[in-house]
C-alpha cells in the first residue's frame, strides 16, 4: 500500500478507474479525530484521448496538468469496462461491472438512439451503492459539480450537494470532503459547440494521425480541440488554486481522471 506524501497527486488517463478507493483510510466514527482524515479531490475529463504532454503529446501548453505529473503517480496502463461513456460512468460510481447490474446499454436514461424506445433508469441491485454513499457514512461532505449520467438517477444518499454550485467550502468547520468537478471542456461536443472561438494555435502545425483525412476542415477542428484542452488546463488550475487558498493541499489527495 503506498504511502501518502507530503504533497500527493494521481494523475489518471482518460480511461476509467475506481480501484483506488482501497488506498484510503476509513476511520469507523465521526468524532474530533475528524480533521485528520484526507480529503479527496477529483477532477475529471472528457474525450481526451492521450493529448496531453504527460502522454507525449505536448501540441498544447498544460502547465497546470503537467505539474500533477511532475509531483504525482502517472498511469500509463489503465483499462476500462466498455468503450463508451456512460456504462464505464455507471462502473465508476458503483465500483460494479455495467453487464452485472444492467447498465452496459448506452444511454437507457436519456435515450436518443433507438426510435420508439422510452428512455428509463436501470435498477441496481439493492446492494450496490454509489461509492460516495460509503464516505458520507463515515462522515465525508460529498460533492458532485455537476454532471451524473450514470444511467440511473443518483440516489438521494448519493451526495451532499450535487449541483452547480457544489464545493467542498460548504461543507462544516474541519469536516472532511470528497469533491467531483466534471469538467465537460474537452467533450467532443464542445469541438462545434466552440466552432467560432479564435484559434490559439496555428492549424497548420497541428500533427493530424494517420485514421484522419489530412484536410482543412480535420486541421480546424483538431485545433479547436487543443484550444479547448489549453482552457480545461486553466480550470484544473483554479480549482488547485482554491484548495492552496484554503490551506488543504497538503491533506487532499487529487485525481486528475
Amino acid at each position: 500500500m503506498m504511502k501518502k506524501a507530503k504533497k500527493t497527486y494521481w494523475l489518471i488517463s482518460w480511461l476509467r478507474l475506481c480501484s483506488f478507493l482501497v488506498l484510503l483510510p476509513m476511520p469507523i466514527s465521526f468524532s474530533k479525530k475528524e480533521a485528520r482524515k484526507p480529503n479527496i479531490l477529483w477532477i475529471t475529463c472528457e474525450d481526451m484521448s492521450p493529448r496531453l504532454s504527460a502522454y507525449g503529446d505536448s501540441t498544447v501548453p498544460t502547465p497546470n496538468i503537467d505539474r500533477l505529473a511532475r509531483e504525482g503517480v502517472r498511469y500509463t496502463n489503465m483499462f476500462s469496462v466498455s468503450g463508451v461513456c456512460v456504462p464505464s460512468r455507471s462502473a465508476i460510481i458503483t465500483g460494479m461491472y455495467p453487464t452485472s447490474i444492467g447498465s452496459h446499454n448506452m444511454r437507457t436514461l436519456y435515450n436518443t438512439y433507438v426510435p420508439d424506445l422510452p428512455p428509463y433508469s436501470v435498477v441496481t441491485p439493492p446492494e450496490v451503492k454509489c461509492f460516495s454513499e460509503y464516505l458520507r457514512k463515515e462522515g465525508y461532505y460529498c460533492t458532485n459539480n455537476e454532471k451524473t449520467d450514470y444511467q440511473f438517477e443518483p440516489p438521494i444518499s448519493a451526495w451532499d450537494e450535487s449541483s452547480k454550485t457544489a464545493h467542498w467550502r460548504n461543507r462544516k468547520n474541519g469536516q472532511p470532503f470528497f469533491a467531483i468537478f466534471n469538467f465537460t471542456t474537452t467533450h467532443e461536443s464542445q469541438v462545434w459547440a466552440r466552432k467560432n472561438e479564435p484559434l490559439l494555435f496555428d492549424p497548420e502545425k497541428i500533427k493530424v494521425p494517420s485514421f484522419y483525412p489530412d484536410n482543412e476542415i480535420i486541421r480546424k477542428d483538431l485545433t479547436t480541440f487543443y484550444n479547448n484542452i489549453a482552457f480545461m488546463d486553466t480550470q484544473v488550475g483554479n480549482v488547485l488554486k482554491q484548495l492552496e487558498e484554503d490551506g488543504l493541499l497538503d491533506n487532499t489527495y487529487l485525481f486528475l481522471q
